[in-house]
């Protein structure tokens, strides 16, 4: 499924990045967004974007960990988006 970068979003980003670098759970996206977001992030606002980026392939769910949390993981797609949009900003540095 083709993604039109024009329409993501800076949270979109956000999240593709933290798991490009590590695999991450729902609970710990938010922990980590939070630290560097003058507002809070919730749950209602992560976990439809998480199961959109399922659809369209850009994440997959890698394994369930404790407590049933489902550990999510970056898929090549969802790296060339990033680093399509990457290299987008680069140009207008």
């Amino acid at each position: 499924m083709a993604i039109d970068i024009s329409s993501v979003s800076m949270l979109e980003l956000q999240v593709l990045w933290h798991l490009s670098q590590n695999d991450m759970h729902g609970y710990a996206l938010i922990q980590e967004l939070s630290k560097h977001r003058s507002s809070s992030l919730t749950p209602g606002t992560l976990y439809p974007l998480l199961q959109r980026f399922e659809k369209q392939n850009l994440i997959i769910v890698k394994e369930t960990g404790e407590r049933d949390k489902k550990i999510y993981t970056l898929t090549d797609e969802g790296k060339h988006l990033l680093e399509y949009t990457e290299a987008e900003q680069l140009c207008f540095e």
